[in-house]
């Protein structure tokens, strides 16, 4: 099938890999990923940060607490924790003498979540256009505490997603 262009072809083109070749990713080539995350749209102030896993110990963690036998977190050359950051929104708030809501509010929480998943898409959408694999791996609510205390997520910092890379 021909495509009108470059972005559409990739878009298309897209799937899940679970099987990863045995070398790293380039620290130039894993910092564009990450830029392209930080440039994704956003309905607030980005509240969302990224953890990246690439020591052999913790992959090894984030696979014990998963469960599900998916061995594209020990394989991947980094996994990447995306993470609902409400402490950004309240940090922002302070700095701007502002009140700060976010919190009580599920409208600014539902918000935030879609940014963080939007985030995560253009992460990926990136990886594919540098010629990296990706699979999400969506069962971190399932070990939701223990992830957080594993990394040690301070509170008002929430994992959502997790990204083989």
């Amino acid at each position: 099938m021909e495509h009108s262009n470059e972005t559409i072809r990739l878009l298309h083109g897209r799937a899940s890999v679970r099987q990863f070749a045995d070398r790293p990713i380039e620290p130039d080539v894993l910092q564009a990923v990450l830029e392209a995350g930080v440039h994704a749209p956003t309905g607030g102030m980005q509240p969302y940060s990224i953890i990246v896993v690439e020591d052999d110990e913790t992959k090894q963690k984030l696979y014990d607490m998963d469960g599900c036998g998916q061995k594209q977190i020990l394989n991947a050359a980094a996994d990447l924790v995306f993470c609902l950051d409400m402490r950004r929104n309240a940090r922002w708030a302070e700095l701007r003498d502002a009140p700060f809501t976010a919190t009580s509010s599920f409208e600014e929480w539902w918000i935030s979540f879609q940014d963080v998943v939007i985030c995560a898409q253009s992460i990926v959408t990136a990886a594919d256009a540098l010629g990296l694999g990706s699979v999400y791996i969506g069962t971190v609510y399932w070990y939701f505490e223990k992830l957080r205390e594993h990394l040690w997520m301070p509170e008002g910092v929430f994992p959502v997603v997790l990204l083989c890379m």
